[in-house]
């Protein structure tokens, strides 16, 4: 079975939704917490400049 979320970032560094995919759930609360992560940094060095 394979497990699937989609994330959208509604501001100028992400337009469009992206899909996120894994074969169990606890790879995909990874992935999924990995990006938020990865958002989260993109808009502390923004503002850090």
């Amino acid at each position: 079975m394979e497990y699937h979320a989609k994330s959208h970032f509604d501001d100028a560094f992400e337009t469009e939704a992206e899909e996120i995919a894994a074969s169990d759930i606890s790879t995909l609360a990874t992935k999924v917490s990995n990006r938020w992560r990865q958002y989260l940094l993109s808009i502390s060095n923004k503002y850090r400049k």
